[in-house]
């Protein structure tokens, strides 16, 4: 029987640890299972799908899915995902030592009970690893656990131990452990363009972790303190459209995009001189990649201006301190217009 690992991803960005993780592990190609969940309804961009199998022909299979866990509207049409995945999973005649899943949602438990439950490690998306160690320390009502038992036609068990691959010194806890992985920096050419500010966008306001009315006051505090500088905006894969009209109107230029920022990074031969973004872990990440950067600013709102709990935010905030080259900017709501 032969042992492979299994990579869950979901979006584009999230090949980026896909190949991390390949490469920290000495993992062949040959052993590697690819399995994408796609949630068609949020990508403006698919291509980056056809990209991969090219990229990655000489691993051992590739499954595509609609995806599910986040929109539940079209639940007979997902429904039928789970299964033809199930069926998919139970025809192949070896054994998965490794699940990596890119999200922590139904969809990769679900393959990590029909697949025996083995090693799962979770990759780095974005920050998300900060709220998922706050959530493990919940215990999970066994109401919860027979309703997603019965949606799913399976004995639903979450993993009782995790593993992170994470850029992160996360205060883990329980038996859960974390493998640090190391950026490795490039050489790269690049022109920054002086009066020219590009913000990074966010989904805040789309996952409800802040009022899209709240957002574009951020946002316009952007244009505030940089009045006198060419404004462009890089939208989010999940930013909706009338949003993006507002943010035009106050004055930004609406960047047109099909790739994830970090990805699109490496081939910019110009760049704005200076990069704002919303506690997004880009900025780090790109400091940590290249030679050659921007002035990178972090907008830090007002702890009240959060929807939820902004604990997990500030976590996240504190991280990146550790970042002499990230000026860390601190918006009071106080200071916003009426």
């Amino acid at each position: 029987m032969k042992d492979l690992h299994c990579f869950i991803i979901y979006t584009e960005h999230h090949t980026m640890q896909l190949d991390r993780a390949i490469d920290y592990y000495h993992i062949p190609l040959s052993k590697v299972i690819i399995v994408l969940y796609v949630y068609q309804h949020l990508h403006r961009d698919l291509d980056w799908i056809d990209r991969l199998k090219i990229k990655y022909a000489k691993c051992y299979s590739i499954f595509q899915y609609k995806a599910w866990g986040i929109n539940k509207i079209q639940y007979i049409t997902l429904r039928k995902e789970i299964i033809k995945f199930k069926i998919d999973l139970l025809k192949l005649k070896f054994k998965i030592v490794g699940l990596y899943s890119s999200l922590y949602v139904d969809s990769a438990f679900v393959a990590y009970n029909l697949l025996g439950k083995p090693h799962f490690t979770l990759l780095d998306e974005g920050t998300a690893s900060f709220g998922i160690i706050l959530l493990r320390r919940k215990k999970v009502p066994i109401q919860f656990i027979i309703k997603e038992s019965i949606a799913h036609l399976i004995i639903f068990r979450y993993p009782k131990k995790i593993n992170y691959f994470s850029q992160y010194q996360l205060q883990i806890d329980n038996d859960d452990t974390i493998d640090n992985y190391e950026f490795k920096k490039t050489n790269n050419q690049l022109l920054l363009i002086d009066e020219s500010v590009l913000l990074l966008g966010s989904s805040a306001s789309e996952v409800n972790v802040m009022s899209e009315s709240n957002y574009l006051l951020l946002v316009n505090s952007v244009r505030q303190r940089f009045s006198n500088s060419i404004l462009s905006y890089y939208p989010h894969r999940f930013e909706n459209e009338n949003k993006l009209k507002q943010i035009q109107q106050l004055g930004f230029i609406i960047q047109e995009n099909k790739v994830p920022f970090e990805l699109l990074f490496s081939s910019l031969t110009e760049c704005p001189k200076t990069v704002l973004c919303f506690g997004s872990p880009i900025l780090g990440n790109i400091l940590q990649m290249f030679t050659i950067t921007p002035k990178c600013i972090m907008i830090k709102p007002h702890f009240d201006f959060y929807l939820k709990d902004a604990s997990i935010y500030m976590d996240i905030y504190d991280h990146y301190t550790i970042f002499k080259e990230i000026e860390i900017w601190e918006v009071d709501n106080r200071d916003w217009p009426v």
